[in-house]
């Protein structure tokens, strides 16, 4: 989550949520490399497609220039990458220890990493009641809740269900950033942004008809 809202502080949310959500083609491409998982034809046109959609959401169709910084896109795809892991290595672990548990020792692990970059005890931030009331909206509902939630979930169904499933994020996310962040939105990202879930969508469609052909 770290590489997440660093991209949104140097970039904005909506174009940081499409980068996340290649998560799913990530995975793919970490078959491909590691497991030596053959990719199918239609596998290749996905991949094209979202490639497609993130080009238009971060240039507006503008290859001269990025609609978001060169940093924020940068930890828009690491974002992307530590997603595509934390629904793929958590599942041997969810199936014997509770959720918490889990997440628990994830964050603190990663909390830890953090310190070592930036002691909580310098430049310690002034936080007034929405400050505070915005801190525990993350630590309850952006963390608790979500990932333990979805650490659960890999118990009783497969990483691709849930990655279907997460399809609602980006777009909750285009339609709350234009409501309460004010951002602009242009026809041409909109169009980027449903290519994107386009092709999440496909490849989750012929990843679970191939599973089922596997089964018969």
């Amino acid at each position: 989550m770290g590489s997440f809202y660093v991209s949104i502080q140097t970039g904005n949310a909506a174009a940081t949520t499409i980068l996340q959500y290649l998560s799913p083609l990530f995975i793919l491409l970490g078959g491909f490399v590691f497991m030596h998982k053959k990719p199918m034809k239609m596998d290749i046109v996905v991949f094209v497609l979202a490639l497609a959609g993130v080009f238009l959401s971060i240039t507006k169709g503008d290859i001269s220039q990025l609609s978001i910084p060169m940093d924020s896109f940068f930890w828009g795809i690491i974002s992307g990458i530590t997603a595509a892991l934390y629904v793929v290595l958590p599942r041997p672990l969810a199936h014997d220890n509770s959720p918490i548990v889990v997440l628990g020792w994830g964050t603190l692990i990663a909390s830890l990493a953090f310190n070592i970059n930036h002691p909580v005890w310098t430049n310690v931030p002034h936080l007034g009641m929405g400050g505070v009331l915005g801190v525990c909206g993350i630590i309850l509902f952006g963390t608790l809740l979500t990932f333990s939630s979805l650490i659960y979930a890999s118990r009783f169904t497969s990483s691709e269900v849930i990655s279907l499933l997460d399809a609602i994020q980006p777009v909750a996310t285009f339609v709350l950033s234009v409501i309460f962040l004010h951002t602009h939105i242009s026809w041409v990202e909109v169009l980027g942004a449903v290519l994107v879930i386009l092709a999440v969508y496909i490849l989750q469609y012929v990843q679970r008809h191939k599973n089922q052909e596997e089964l018969l």
